[in-house]
């Protein structure tokens, strides 16, 4: 049963696993968001210091890099670091 915060007449926050969750998730996110809007064209970003940024899980850090390779943002080097693309339409090759 989830349990209720009366924060105002009528309203009522419900505390339950998923909000938890997001109370540590949302904020790991928006700091990995802000530090990778940082990035310029060419930096690294290791999976370990991805974690180290957000405080975020592995598991976590590797979805949203593994994203950003999919959606054309970063590649992933063999060594396990993604580098931040240009932004041009030419395809790059990891190294």
């Amino acid at each position: 049963m989830d349990r209720g915060t009366r924060i105002a007449h009528g309203c009522t926050i419900v505390h339950n696993r998923d909000t938890r969750r997001s109370l540590v998730l949302d904020p790991g996110l928006d700091k990995l968001q802000a530090f990778l809007l940082e990035m310029v064209s060419g930096d690294e970003l290791s999976l370990d210091g991805a974690m180290h940024v957000s405080g975020l899980s592995r598991t976590v850090c590797a979805q949203v890099l593994e994203t950003l390779v999919r959606g054309g943002f970063m590649v992933r080097l063999q060594h396990d670091a993604y580098v931040r693309r240009d932004g041009s339409t030419a395809p790059l090759r990891p190294v």
